[in-house]
């Protein structure tokens, strides 16, 4: 059989290209496991809750993508394995 084939999003705060998201959260919801959601620089204000095996990965530089949680966790986990690579959060 062919190899297992997985999707990459792209989250962008401006919104100004199609096919990007606004919010890690609406591109969560697209994912699905091993998927991978490529973060723009920015600020955003969400909740994140991982219940699949997916990829965040940051597009810029250390600290230029931040997460500040709203109304609970900033990132709850309830998947096995998701991979976050530098992106910041602040409760």
């Amino acid at each position: 059989p062919p190899p297992p084939q997985y999707a990459t999003y792209v989250v962008d705060p401006r919104g100004s290209e199609t096919g990007r998201f606004p919010t890690i959260s609406s591109a969560l919801m697209r994912a699905k496991p091993f998927d991978t959601i490529l973060v723009e620089p920015g600020t955003y204000f969400e909740r994140l809750r991982l219940e699949k095996p997916v990829e965040l990965v940051s597009r810029g530089a250390l600290g230029s993508c931040l997460i500040v949680g709203t109304d609970g966790p900033t990132i709850e986990v309830r998947a096995a394995a998701p991979l976050i690579e530098a992106l910041m959060k602040r409760c």
